[in-house]
C-alpha cells in the first residue's frame, strides 16, 4: 500500500492521550487542526516526532508541516531549515519554538528562517473553559478577518506580535488591525506564521460539529479553509509526492485513499456532518491506472465519467461507506 501525506504535524510530545487532546494547549493545538485539515477539508495528514526529525527521507514525504509545541529539540533546528530551503513550507503559530528540549530559550530556528515574534508567556488550558494564565495580558479571544476580506474568524487564547515592523505578505489581521498570519519566502519554501492558535480556535469556535449553528460553524470553517490553503499552495508545486488524489463536493467529508499498485484503490468515506448527504461527488485523480469497475460496498457498481486526467462519480452517503477503483 502507498500511502504519503500530504501535510505533517509534528508531535514533539508524547503526552497527547486521548483525555489529553483537548485539555492542554499544545494538544488541543493539534487536535484542531487535525479536525481541520482532515475532517474539515479532506486533506491528508500524518504526524511526525524528533526522531523522524533526524531523518531527510522522512521529511520528503511531506510538502507542509505544522510546528505548534513551544519546545523542539535543538538538533531538529538544522534538517528543518534545509528541508524549507529546499522547497517545503513550514506552518508554525504563537510561541512555537522558542525553547529546546531542555526547556533553555531557543532563537535559533527564528533567526534561519526570519520569524519575527516578539516574546510572551505560556499559557494555561482549564478544562472545559479556556481559562489563561500569564498570557501577557493577551486578550481571550480576538476577532480578525483574511487580507482579501473573504472570511472572518475568532482567534481564541493568548496571541502575539510581531517585535518589529512586519516584513513579508500579511494573510490576515486582527481586528486593531495588526498582521494576524504572515507568509514569507525562504530560499525555494515558504514559511507561514500564525500570530494565534488556529488549532484551539478552530475547536473552540464551532461549538463541537459542523452543524451546531450556522454563524459559529462559518467562523470556524473559516479558519480551516485558513490552514487548508497553506497546504493547498504546496501540494500544487510538489505533485510528484501525491500517489492519488480524491476532491469532494461538500466539507466535513473525510475521503483517504489507499493505493496498491497491484489490485487497484480503495477510497474511505467518512461523513463528519451529523447527519446524511443524499448526493456527493467525487473526482479521483492520479491513480496511475484506469479502474475497470468502480463500486460501493453500500450501493453496488457505479457508472463514473472520465476527463482523461481522473473520474468523477456520485452517490448517497450516510454515515461511512467505501470505494473499491479495481484495477
Amino acid at each position: 500500500m502507498l500511502v504519503h501525506g500530504i501535510c505533517s504535524i509534528l508531535l514533539f510530545s508524547r503526552s497527547c492521550g486521548p483525555l489529553q487532546l483537548t485539555r492542554t494547549v499544545g494538544c488541543c493545538q493539534v487536535h484542531g487542526i487535525y479536525s481541520a485539515l482532515a475532517l474539515q477539508e479532506n486533506i491528508a495528514v500524518d504526524f511526525v516526532d524528533e526522531d523522524g526529525m533526524a531523518e531527510a527521507a522522512t521529511l520528503a514525504d511531506f510538502t507542509t508541516l505544522f510546528l505548534t509545541q513551544p519546545n523542539i529539540p535543538a538538533g531538529t533546528v538544522a534538517p528543518l531549515v534545509a528541508w524549507v530551503k529546499a522547497g517545503g513550507t513550514l506552518v508554525t503559530t504563537s510561541n512555537a519554538a522558542h525553547w529546546d528540549e531542555y526547556d533553555e530559550p531557543l532563537a535559533a530556528l527564528q533567526q534561519a528562517l526570519g520569524i519575527d515574534e516578539a516574546p510572551r508567556n505560556r499559557t494555561l488550558f482549564g478544562t472545559g473553559t479556556f481559562a489563561y494564565a500569564h498570557s501577557g495580558g493577551a486578550a481571550l479571544q480576538k476577532n480578525g478577518s483574511t487580507a482579501d476580506g473573504s472570511g472572518h474568524f475568532e482567534a481564541w487564547g493568548a496571541t502575539s506580535a510581531p517585535s518589529s515592523a512586519a516584513t513579508g505578505k500579511v494573510t490576515a489581521h486582527f481586528g486593531d488591525g495588526s498582521p494576524a498570519t504572515l507568509e514569507s519566502t525562504v530560499g525555494k519554501g515558504r514559511v507561514v506564521h500564525f500570530y494565534w492558535l488556529p488549532g484551539v480556535s478552530h475547536s473552540a469556535g464551532g461549538g463541537g460539529g459542523p452543524e451546531t449553528g450556522k454563524s459559529a460553524n462559518a467562523v470556524r470553517e473559516t479558519i480551516g479553509e485558513m490552514l487548508a490553503d497553506t497546504t493547498r499552495k504546496s501540494s500544487s508545486s510538489n505533485q510528484n509526492l501525491r500517489h492519488g488524489a480524491v476532491d469532494v463536493s461538500e466539507k466535513w467529508v473525510e475521503a483517504p485513499l489507499l493505493v496498491d499498485e497491484a489490485g487497484g484503490a480503495v477510497v474511505t468515506l467518512l461523513n463528519w456532518r451529523g447527519k446524511p448527504l443524499p448526493q456527493l461527488q467525487l473526482n479521483v485523480s492520479g491513480l496511475g491506472f484506469t479502474p475497470s469497475k468502480v463500486e460501493s460496498v453500500l450501493h453496488g457498481a457505479l457508472t463514473p465519467t472520465s476527463d482523461g486526467e481522473g473520474l468523477t462519480v456520485s452517490l448517497p452517503l450516510e454515515s461511512a461507506d467505501f470505494l473499491l477503483l479495481h484495477k
